[in-house]
């Protein structure tokens, strides 16, 4: 602690800082390059423990600096088990957060095997989180999700709040099933706008995700430029989605959300651009084809 502060503040970012946003669960089938990369970093983070001073110091850059991704549709348990781990103290520092919205999860989680729930364990310990009590909401995402929610509610209620300063929810462009369960994307909202209402500088934007499903598709079929993950074309897919933006946008604006997509498809380590939805050319959507990501794609 001899050095002056500044430097110390240079070694902590030098450190701790990552190029990319963490992704800690992508929904690619095979993600062991995201989880290898968020790993990595373990073999820095003991420094957040050498003392409390240190930890004061480092801890805001690596959870404040640091852009946390949970993208896929399981995700949210992963999100909780990365809270569990960190502690609310942590929690505190995160500026910049992405969660999956619950909407199209209970069809999906009810098709979970014991195996698919275990495989998911084991990844959240290989990351060197804590592990999921048994069977802990894989029944009711939305509490799920409405529980990590509160959880930051009630920290930005206290004295000494949070630094959350964006907070993104992930649709996919299977708008469809969205549209299906209004009951309970009203209790979403109403949920996040009361935690907007206790951070007035959040920033809340929904998120149109054009998923990897195609990537994976192109890997083991090798159509994956003629259809998607459920046997529909992708042009077909791609245009319900784009009729349904202007829908997605009424949503976004009654609740003073912002509309974003996620602009490129998911690279090897779950990576993704994500652009305003304004600065979206028509025609790119519909026009969808494979193309290897650029360099950039795994940030904003």
């Amino acid at each position: 602690m001899e050095l002056p502060a500044e430097v110390r503040l240079i070694v902590y970012q030098y450190l701790l800082r990552s190029e990319r946003p963490f992704e800690l669960w992508p929904g690619l089938y095979e993600a062991d390059a995201t989880w290898s990369h968020y790993s990595s970093f373990r073999i820095v983070l003991p420094v957040l423990r050498l003392s409390k001073e240190i930890h004061s110091e480092a801890a805001p850059v690596f959870y404040g600096e640091n852009e946390f991704r949970f993208s896929g549709t399981s995700a949210y348990l992963v999100c909780k088990s990365f809270f569990m781990t960190i502690g609310d103290s942590n929690v505190r520092f995160l500026r910049k957060l992405t969660l999956p919205i619950p909407a199209i999860l209970g069809a999906e989680c009810a098709s979970w095997g014991v195996d698919d729930e275990r495989d998911i364990s084991r990844r959240i310990e290989r990351c060197g989180m804590i592990r999921p009590y048994h069977n802990i909401c894989f029944s009711d995402s939305l509490d799920a999700v409405d529980s990590i929610i509160k959880t930051l509610h009630r920290l930005a209620k206290d004295d000494v709040g949070i630094a959350l300063k964006e907070l993104q929810l992930i649709v996919p462009c299977t708008l469809y099933y969205f549209r299906d369960q209004e009951h309970e994307n009203e209790r979403l909202c109403r949920d996040v706008n009361c935690l907007k209402g206790s951070n007035k500088d959040l920033r809340i934007s929904l998120v149109l995700h054009h998923h990897g499903f195609f990537r994976k598709m192109k890997q083991v079929y090798g159509h994956a430029d003629d259809f998607a993950y459920d046997g529909t074309p992708i042009q077909d897919q791609c245009r319900s989605g784009r009729a349904d933006r202007a829908w997605l946008l009424n949503v976004a604006t009654d609740m003073d959300w912002s509309l974003r997509e996620c602009y490129g498809l998911d690279d090897e380590h779950g990576g993704y651009q994500v652009v305003d939805a304004g600065s979206i050319v028509d025609d790119t959507v519909t026009g969808w084809t494979v193309s290897e990501p650029g360099p950039d794609s795994g940030a904003d």
